[in-house]
């Protein structure tokens, strides 16, 4: 998970958004975690069900969970 753990309270915002809303929140905001400049969010969880993703480590790219479509938790950039 690199060195990209701690949520700050920016990115709090996205929580109770659609993932449409969030991207285009981060798109027209400057939004940061840990530091860096967020550009896009990915979904990990939908549901509770874990979704596909890749390994790298990329700290512009935020990772929520999503239940009934709204963002319901932060996970962190990894």
């Amino acid at each position: 998970m690199g060195n990209c753990k701690s949520i700050d309270d920016d990115v709090s915002q996205l929580i109770g958004m659609t993932i449409t809303e969030a991207n285009t929140f981060v798109e027209n905001n400057d939004l940061y975690y840990t530091n860096n400049k967020i550009t896009w969010v990915r979904v990990v969880r939908i549901d509770g069900i874990g979704q596909s993703m890749t390994k790298d480590i990329r700290c512009e790219r935020i990772n929520v969970y999503v239940e009934n479509s709204r963002i319901s938790q932060i996970d962190g950039c990894y």
